[in-house]
């Protein structure tokens, strides 16, 4: 007699006769689905018998507004000359951009600038966080630093900072 092959044989019979028992079990004690709502039909309401009301007339007497005679007002014609305004030439100013090349180094902009407007209105620049995102110009101005990011605006002339190198996110 073959002692491995029959402790296989009942190893698998006992396993799928318990599971079988444990599964009939399981649906004997099954929650059974509930009763289906009964709809009631259409509610029996009684009519109801409101009295009329009797509302009497109202009277206003006539109010007597006289009329209110106003003076003509004369406004004279007034001839205002003309005036001659000779044409102003304006020369033309050279205003150099400004520049950060530590924002531009930290933005990964490396051969350009950061248009007007972007630092404050843009949560990413060229794929990396904005730590000055939404924050408005004024409070800039008062803060040390930004994030952990010391604030090239806080109460001084632009240019004066450096960010250290550690704060420059991984190249990618």
């Amino acid at each position: 007699m073959n002692f491995k092959k029959l402790a296989v044989t009942t190893t698998m019979t006992g396993a799928l006769g318990l599971g079988a028992l444990g599964l009939g079990t399981g649906l004997a004690h099954a929650v059974p689905e509930p009763p289906p709502i009964p709809v009631p039909g259409v509610p029996n309401v009684p009519d109801v018998n409101v009295p009329g009301v009797n509302v009497p007339d109202v009277n206003v007497p006539a109010v007597n507004v006289p009329d209110v005679n106003l003076p003509a007002v004369n406004v004279p014609d007034v001839n205002v000359p003309s005036v001659n305004v000779p044409d102003v030439n304006v020369p033309g100013v050279n205003v150099p951009d400004v520049e950060f090349p530590e924002v531009d180094n930290y933005f990964r902009l490396p051969n350009g600038h950061i248009p007007p407007g972007q630092l404050k209105n843009a949560a990413l620049i060229n794929g990396v966080a904005n730590p000055f995102f939404n924050i408005p110009p004024g409070q800039l101005k008062k803060l040390p630093e930004v994030n952990g990011i010391v604030n090239p605006f806080f109460e001084e002339a632009p240019g004066h900072w450096t960010l250290p190198e550690d704060v420059f996110p991984p190249e990618s």
